[in-house]
């Protein structure tokens, strides 16, 4: 018997740039490998031009898209908005209408501040919210990690209330699996489930072996930009170091506009592709200083087979914390600190470590069980 599933974003799933379109398209090819008929619900918070819709039409069994009325309102509850703020009762109205006509088992919901779109579902389909990340309080403590992010944040009387209109809550990594479960004292189901990718086996294009070249792909949100600067700081500018060493820095993807330009920095701006970055670097980064949830683009780097160096922060979620604190720390002609350069240098910044190529398998492992745990809940 074929299911089927209706999927509400306020995020496109194409292009994959992006983490959380990274992630949205993979849970979805998820649930068409496992049989199901996947209808794509757009709440067009980020636009919509005609590549990216016919990409979307293309991937997905249907495709639905609602307009939002104008920018997002200002938060109701001081510096916090209401878990609801940024919902539109038309997108309420649309969930309604295609129920009606559709005979789902289930609707999944992303984001906590989307969860209004569950009170829309006739009875019937099991109810799902991937969260992708925590949302209480998450503008203070984005702010205490030096970061002005300016996204939405609520409380966490808020964030709960949107979570228990969920049968199923997911978590994108153990951490928060645990907090979701305590917060709602076990009367809703909390499971984890991280960001499955396929193993891709890349031919390197052929390079200047005198020059490194680190890669890293990312949108122009705050995180992301501040992350590389600190980046650079570590990095020597002065063209070639006294032992030979000379390296660029490709950059792709939004993250581009908020990066000053300089000859050792390559600008790509949009790759249809994350492998097309892959290929011309021989060392890919994430330089992610803070943040919550998951870290998708380190996933997605170590699943090119590619030598990865990343921040603590960068493999939250991807591997226990006592594995992280043992990781050795990247020290090598490669990036390092420049004492004769206090003014760029900033001593507080997370070291990068060195990340083993078969850390993907493992974590990969781990993702299929937590596949197969949410999947049983529909067979």
């Amino acid at each position: 018997m074929t299911r089927s599933i209706l999927v509400v974003s306020p995020i496109p799933s194409h292009p994959q740039f992006q983490g959380n379109s990274a992630r949205i398209y993979r849970l979805n090819r998820l649930f068409q490998l496992a049989g199901f008929k996947v209808h794509f619900l757009y709440f067009g918070l980020e636009g919509l031009n005609s590549d990216y819709e016919r990409a979307m039409r293309e991937a997905w069994d249907a495709f639905y898209f609602v307009q939002p009325s104008g920018p997002a309102p200002p938060p109701t509850l001081g510096d916090e908005y209401a878990v609801d703020d940024w919902f539109d009762d038309r997108l309420g109205k649309k969930v309604y209408d295609i129920c009606r006509h559709h005979n789902f088992d289930v609707v999944l919901v992303n984001y906590v501040w989307m969860s209004k779109a569950l009170q829309s579902v006739p009875p019937g389909p099991k109810k799902i919210i991937d969260t992708h990340d925590r949302f209480a309080n998450r503008n203070i403590r984005s702010k205490a990690e030096g970061v002005d992010a300016h996204w939405f944040s609520t409380t966490p009387q808020q964030e709960i209330m949107g979570l228990q209109r969920a049968d199923i809550v997911i978590a994108i990594q153990d951490q928060e699996a645990e907090h979701f479960t305590e917060q709602l004292q076990h009367n809703t189901e909390v499971l984890c489930l991280g960001h499955l990718v396929p193993k891709q086996n890349l031919l390197s294009k052929v390079r200047d072996n005198n020059v490194t070249a680190f890669g890293f792909v990312g949108s122009a949100n705050p995180f992301n930009v501040n992350s590389v600067r600190q980046l650079l700081s570590k990095l020597n500018y002065a063209g070639e170091s006294e032992d030979g060493f000379r390296w660029e820095l490709c950059l792709a993807g939004t993250v581009c506009s908020g990066i000053d330009d300089h000859s050792q920095i390559k600008k790509y701006n949009f790759v249809a592709n994350m492998s097309d970055l892959a290929r011309d670097v021989d060392t890919l980064v994430n330089p992610m200083q803070g943040g919550t949830g998951l870290k998708i683009k380190s996933v997605d780097f170590l699943s090119f087979g590619r030598p990865v160096i990343a921040t603590r922060s960068a493999l939250a979620g991807l591997l226990p914390p006592s594995e992280i604190e043992a990781l050795k720390t990247f020290e090598s002609p490669d990036i390092k600190y420049q004492a004769t350069q206090p003014t760029i240098v900033d001593e507080a910044s997370e070291p990068l470590l060195e990340v083993p190529i078969e850390t993907f398998d493992g974590y990969s492992s781990e993702v299929r069980r937590q596949v197969r745990e949410l999947l049983s809940n529909f067979y």
